[in-house]
């Protein structure tokens, strides 16, 4: 069993261009901590008829990611607050 400072080695990611800042940032938080983004052209096309909507375009992705960070964010940070806190 590792412990919550060991590194999980290294790993080399590729991804879709814009989709790498989120599966770097989820390889540091399951414990690797040596994760690299492929030093290569990555893919940036968008597929129009895609059947998730969040995916046809980079405007589209680009917003759905921040708002899904945004959600994140916010359960993270109210999971440890009380409800008396959370009126402040």
């Amino acid at each position: 069993m590792m412990t919550s400072g060991e590194s999980r080695g290294r790993i080399l990611i590729v991804a879709h261009r814009d989709h790498v800042p989120r599966c770097v940032g989820i390889a540091h938080q399951l414990g690797v901590k040596k994760a690299f983004a492929a030093a290569v052209p990555l893919p940036t096309q968008y597929d129009r008829r895609s059947a998730q909507a969040w995916t046809r375009s980079r405007l589209a992705y680009l917003l759905h990611d921040i708002l899904c960070q945004l959600e994140a964010y916010r359960t993270e940070a109210t999971a440890t607050v009380s409800p008396s806190q959370q009126l402040d």
